[in-house]
C-alpha cells in the first residue's frame, strides 16, 4: 500500500473545489435558471478556503489556533452553505436551512473559540468530517426526494456522489476516532473527496442543464395559450400503430371569425381557453387531445367501441353548446362542429385516420354545424 502524501492530496483537494466553484459560478451567469447556484458557489469557495487555512497551519505559516479555529469554521459552514445551496436548486424553501445554519455555526465557533478543540487534533478532525458528512447527506436525501416530481437521469447520479461523499467523510470520522494513526486516512478521505467533489460539480451542471432542456421541451410541446399540447405533441405521442377500435376526433369551433369580429381577438382568446378545457373535461386521461390549429382541436381515443365514441362526441358537442363565456359584461355562446374516423381494422396509418376525421368534419359543416359526422374508412 502506498502512503498518500497529505499536502499534496490537500493541495489537490483545493483546487477540485474552487474548480467546482468555477463551474457554478458560470452557472449562475450563464443559466436562467440560477436558484442556489450562488449559494453553491460560495460553499465551495468556504471549503476550498477552509484547506488552504488548514495547509497554512501545517506549514507552520499561521499559528495552530488561529487556522485551527478559521479552517474548522469555515469548513463546517461550508458544508452548511452547500446543503442550503442544493435545496434552493430544488426549489425548496430555504428559511428553516438558514436557521439551522446558523446554529451549527454558532456552535462550531463556540467550540473553536470558547473551548480547547483546536488544540486536539482527533476531535477537531472528528467535528469536520462528521459534520460535513451529515450534510452532504442531508443534500443527497434533498436530491433523492425530488425523483418522482422531477425524474431527470442526473437526479439519480448526484444523489448517488453525494451519499458517497458523505459515507466517505463518515468512514474518515470512524477510523479518526478509532485508530492512532489516522493521517494516512485523512489523506486517504480526501484523495476520494476530490473524485466525488469533480463527479458533484458535473452532475450538478448536468441537473441545470438538462432542467433547462425539459422546460424547452415542454415549451414546445405545449400550447401557450390553452395549456394543452400542441400539433408537435400530438404526432410525439401517439401510437406508431393505429389498432382497431382506434378513434380519432376532429373538432372546430363554429364562425369562430364572427367572435373575434364581433368582441375582439382577447375575447376569441378566452373562449378558445373555455372550449378547450370543457373538452377537456369531458373525456378519459387516456385520451390524447391538443389543439391542432387556429380555432381545430384534435382527440385520439384509443381502443373505444363506436357507440361510446358517439356518446363522448356528442357530450362534447352539447356540453359546449350549453356553455357561455362572459367577456367584458357580455355573454358569449359558441357551438363546435365534429368529425369522427374510427378504424374498422382497416386504417392503416395515423395521417389516414386524420384525413378520414377531415373529411366527417367538412361533412358537418357543410350540413349545417353544431353536429356530429362519422365517416367509416372514408365511407359515409
Amino acid at each position: 500500500m502506498v502512503d498518500l502524501d497529505y499536502s499534496t492530496v490537500i493541495s489537490l483537494y483545493i483546487t477540485a473545489v474552487f474548480a467546482g466553484s468555477l463551474s457554478f459560478l458560470h452557472l449562475f451567469l450563464r443559466s436562467h435558471d440560477r436558484n442556489g447556484t450562488l449559494l453553491l458557489t460560495l460553499s465551495y469557495i468556504e471549503i476550498g478556503l477552509a484547506s488552504i487555512f488548514a495547509s497554512l497551519g501545517e506549514y507552520n505559516i499561521l499559528t495552530m489556533p488561529i487556522s485551527s479555529c478559521i479552517s474548522l469554521l469555515l469548513g463546517v459552514s461550508g458544508y452548511a452553505t452547500f446543503f442550503i445551496g442544493i435545496r434552493a436548486l430544488d426549489y425548496s424553501r430555504t428559511k428553516k436551512a438558514y436557521y439551522f445554519y446558523i446554529l451549527i455555526v454558532l456552535i462550531i465557533l463556540f467550540l473553536t473559540v470558547f473551548s480547547d478543540i483546536w488544540e486536539n487534533d482527533e476531535i477537531r478532525a472528528s467535528v469536520f468530517h462528521i459534520s460535513a458528512a451529515v450534510f452532504l447527506f442531508l443534500a443527497s436525501n434533498e436530491v433523492y426526494k425530488k425523483k418522482k416530481s422531477e425524474p431527470l437521469v442526473s437526479r439519480n447520479w448526484l444523489s448517488h456522489s453525494l451519499l458517497g461523499s458523505s459515507l466517505g467523510f463518515f468512514i474518515v470520522a470512524f477510523c479518526i476516532l478509532s485508530m492512532s494513526n489516522y493521517l494516512s486516512i485523512i489523506a486517504m478521505g480526501f484523495s476520494f473527496q476530490i473524485m466525488t467533489s469533480f463527479l458533484t460539480s458535473i452532475f450538478i451542471y448536468s441537473l441545470v442543464k438538462e432542467r433547462v432542456e425539459k422546460k424547452l421541451q415542454i415549451a414546445s410541446e405545449i400550447d401557450s395559450l390553452t395549456g394543452i399540447g400542441n400539433r408537435r405533441w400530438f404526432y410525439s405521442s401517439i401510437p406508431n400503430t393505429i389498432r382497431n377500435s382506434d378513434s380519432i376526433l376532429m373538432i372546430d369551433l363554429d364562425f369562430f371569425k364572427n367572435v373575434n369580429d364581433t368582441y375582439g381577438h382577447q375575447a376569441g382568446d378566452e373562449v378558445l381557453i373555455a372550449s378547450s378545457e370543457n373538452i377537456k373535461n369531458n373525456i378519459r386521461t387516456n385520451d390524447l387531445f391538443s389543439r391542432f390549429g387556429g380555432e381545430e382541436f384534435i382527440i385520439f381515443m384509443p381502443n373505444t367501441k363506436l357507440p361510446d365514441v358517439l356518446t363522448v362526441s356528442e357530450r362534447i358537442r352539447k356540453s359546449i353548446e350549453n356553455q357561455t363565456i362572459s367577456f367584458s359584461g357580455k355573454q358569449i355562446k359558441i357551438t363546435i362542429s365534429i368529425g369522427i374516423a374510427w378504424n374498422n381494422n382497416e386504417i392503416r396509418t395515423i395521417s389516414e385516420m386524420i384525413g378520414i376525421a377531415d373529411q366527417a368534419l367538412y361533412k358537418a359543416k357543410n350540413n349545417g354545424r353544431n353536429r356530429v359526422e362519422i365517416e367509416l374508412n372514408g365511407i359515409a
